[in-house]
């Protein structure tokens, strides 16, 4: 999830809303929303039938991806797209779509491996066969899960 906002210099010409360098008029900052963050993301400019429609699906918004979370960070070799289908019983456009919407937020990431691609010389994403045989990216938390009990 990213904002934006126009540069805005102070004295000595840095952004006063944010630590960017003063190369581009406007500013896109990544935030980390939270998981299972509970609110209703619908512009002013929609017409009040979208407020309420949003309203009436706050109650439920980020329990999924909340989950889907939870089974990724709990399996130390990772999860893939599959897998998570399988443990949940979602629909692979459920899953795949909350998935996503947990990479963009940056509380996923692909998990890596010690080979290097000779074409990048990026390590390469660590993939796993699905139940069709194709390959599928093994995701990981991009932090370590906090225990309920607040310990590491």
């Amino acid at each position: 999830m990213s904002a934006s906002h126009l540069f805005d210099p102070d004295d000595q010409g840095d952004c006063v809303q944010c630590p960017l360098p003063a190369g581009n008029r406007i500013h896109r900052v990544q935030v980390k929303a939270p998981i299972g963050r509970n609110e209703a993301r619908v512009s002013h400019l929609h017409p009040e039938t979208a407020h309420a429609a949003a309203a009436k699906a706050l109650p439920r918004s980020g329990t999924q991806k909340a989950r889907l979370y939870a089974l990724i960070a709990e399996r130390p070799h990772g999860a893939t797209v599959d897998e998570l289908e399988v443990l949940t019983g979602l629909t692979h456009q459920s899953a795949s779509a909350a998935v996503n919407s947990l990479m963009r937020d940056n509380h996923i990431a692909p998990m890596l491996t010690d080979e290097i691609d000779p074409k990048t010389g990026q390590r390469r994403a660590k993939t796993r066969n699905t139940r069709s045989g194709h390959a599928a990216l093994v995701w990981r938390p991009t932090v370590a899960p906090v225990a309920q009990d607040g310990a590491a």
